[in-house]
């Protein structure tokens, strides 16, 4: 064993006192940065999910395919209605899935 330790003294977790001020200290530096990351990535997080929702990321960032679809948007009514929502866009007749933009009003 190194140092001359036994092996059951190796063995042993450290002791933790709170009652110590330095560890009270750094315990709570730990936990209060915690809780700030923790605010930052749900913050971000909603903010992501947020513009991931917009006809801007769906037409330029989500896909390039999608560019014709998104400039046809673009000078279309919807565009100034403020309904866009992709959750709520319904497959077109041969579409297994619904992959163009959609107004939330009328699913077109």
């Amino acid at each position: 064993m190194r140092s001359g330790q036994s092996a059951e003294a190796i063995a042993t977790y450290p002791n933790l006192d709170f009652n110590d001020p330095h560890l009270r200290r750094v315990a709570l530096g730990i936990a209060a940065l915690t809780v700030i990351n923790v605010v930052v990535l749900a913050t971000s997080s909603v903010v992501g999910l947020n513009f991931m929702d917009t006809p801007k990321f769906c037409g330029t960032v989500c896909h390039k395919v999608m560019r014709p679809e998104y400039t046809a948007y673009q000078n279309s009514p919807h565009s100034r209605s403020g309904a866009f929502s992709v959750t709520s866009a319904r497959a077109r007749p041969g579409q297994s899935s619904p992959s163009s933009m959609a107004c939330a009003r009328c699913g077109r």
